[in-house]
């Protein structure tokens, strides 16, 4: 369980991080491009001897995770895009909801079964990501309608990337938790290159300190979520089905807390109702799990 509640703080540590990407001097690219090398290194460093031998054998995986990085840079890209308009709170929302899209995508690839409940929570889940992103008029954030569009946005982005995870672990890693560390390992660098190449062709190839320290600091919170996530994985005391739920339940959870208690960020009574049903639709989703 310790393990767990670790990777629960990282994830949300994750998270509250890109609210210090808006102030000045920090260019949230050049941060992110550090942090995926950061990672990368880490998520090397971290695999099994064993591991990284079965990636360098299948060459689907290997090209898998690295295109794999383009999409990865182009979402991470809109969190603080969305934490800086919507707040906090929109993006743990957008983030952690987007697992339903994997959920859908069983729907309709591999025969999976629908409950009236299950269905019921998808709907909540879309309705989760609206509401948390709702301002009332006259707010200093963006106007409502127009600013849905961003947590959505990070909402597909982040379920295409859950679901492309979920395709390689069932087809090319057959399950196997230890090729998941060089397979990430292999998407971060990739992810790394993507964002020197935006960064030449933008002319913003000069790293300041700042953004260096910013990219080191998300590389090893960003390494320690997924780390401490395996290892809850691989305890065996907790079912992945009642793993991952808590998860994002606790993650969601935290965010509102901290986003709240440290950052001062108001919530209006629709995205405390996103809020809950967010919770509801995590509950209703996997309980037939």
């Amino acid at each position: 369980m310790i393990y767990l509640l670790l990777s629960v703080v990282f994830s949300t540590l994750f998270l509250l991080t890109f609210r210090f990407f808006s102030r000045p001097g920090v260019n949230s690219l050049q941060a992110i491009t550090v942090n995926y090398f950061i990672a990368s290194a880490l998520c090397f460093a971290s695999s099994p001897t064993r591991a990284l031998e079965m990636v360098k054998g299948l060459e689907v995986l290997f090209f898998q995770a690295a295109s794999m990085g383009l999409l990865f840079i182009l979402v991470i890209v809109l969190i603080p895009v969305v934490t800086a308009r919507m707040g906090v709170v929109a993006v743990a929302v957008a983030n952690k909801m987007s697992f339903v899209i994997p959920v859908i995508a069983g729907l309709l690839f591999h025969g999976e079964s629908l409950t009236l409940i299950n269905t019921i929570g998808l709907i909540l889940a879309m309705a989760a990501v609206i509401l948390s992103s709702l301002k009332k008029r006259g707010s200093t954030a963006t106007p409502s309608l127009t600013a849905i569009i961003w947590p959505v946005l990070l909402f597909i982005g982040s379920g295409s990337i859950d679901a492309w995870l979920s395709f390689n672990m069932r087809h090319h890693m057959s399950g196997d938790q230890t090729t998941l560390l060089p397979f990430m390992a292999i998407l971060f660098f990739s992810a790394g290159i993507f964002g020197t190449t935006a960064l030449v062709v933008s002319g913003n190839v000069r790293v300041t300190r700042r953004n260096t320290g910013m990219g080191l600091i998300l590389g090893l919170i960003n390494t320690g979520s997924i780390l401490f996530l395996m290892q809850a994985i691989g305890q065996g005391g907790l079912q992945n089905n009642v793993i991952f739920p808590i998860n994002n339940l606790g993650v969601i959870t935290l965010s509102t807390l901290a986003s709240m208690f440290l950052f001062k960020e108001p919530m209006n009574r629709l995205q405390a109702g996103g809020l809950v049903f967010a919770l509801l639709a995590i509950l209703m989703i996997t309980q037939a799990a």
